[in-house]
C-alpha cells in the first residue's frame, strides 16, 4: 500500500473524528471507497448527456480549478456562464435549456463526480492525444446515432 498524508481543514478533520474510530482510519477509509463510488456514479451517468453536452463541459473546465467545500456547484454555473458568455452551445450544438435541465436534476453528488471527470481530462493529459478528446467522451456520453 501507498501512504500519502493529506491536509484536512478543522471542519473535516472533526467530521472524520465524530464519525469513524480516528481521523486516520477515516481519511484512508474514504480515500479508498472513493474511487468506487465515483465509478458506479459514471456509470450510471453514462448515457444520459450526448457527445456535445460533454465536448462543452470539457471545453469549459478547462480552466476551471474545483474546490472541495464549493464541489458539485461549479457544473451549472459554468455550463450556464460559458453558453450564454462564449455561446458553448451553439459551438457544440447544445439545447441550452434541455441540458441545464439535465444538470439540475443531478444530485449534488452526481455533480460532484461530473466535475471531477470533466476536469480530469485536462489533468490526465489526454487532450494531448489526437484521439484523447474523443476517447474521454465516449467514457461517459450517449452514443451518437448512427446514419449509414
Amino acid at each position: 500500500m501507498k501512504k500519502i498524508g493529506p491536509r484536512l481543514s478543522d471542519q473535516a478533520a472533526e467530521w472524520y473524528e465524530k464519525n469513524f474510530a480516528t481521523r486516520g482510519g477515516g481519511a484512508e477509509f474514504i480515500l479508498e471507497a472513493f474511487p468506487t463510488l465515483w465509478k458506479q456514479t459514471l456509470a450510471e451517468l453514462r448515457g444520459k448527456f450526448t457527445v456535445g453536452e460533454i465536448n462543452l463541459l470539457i471545453d469549459t473546465f478547462n480552466s476551471t480549478l474545483l474546490a472541495p467545500n464549493l464541489l458539485g456547484q461549479h457544473v451549472e454555473l459554468c455550463a450556464h456562464d460559458s453558453m450564454r458568455l462564449d455561446g458553448s452551445d451553439e459551438k457544440w450544438g447544445v439545447a441550452h435549456d434541455e441540458f441545464m435541465a439535465k444538470l439540475k436534476n443531478l444530485s449534488l453528488f452526481e455533480k460532484a463526480c461530473l466535475e471531477i471527470f470533466v476536469r480530469a481530462f485536462w489533468e490526465s493529459g489526454e487532450w494531448e492525444n489526437p484521439d484523447g478528446v474523443d476517447s474521454w467522451v465516449g467514457k461517459i456520453a450517449e452514443a451518437e446515432a448512427r446514419t449509414d
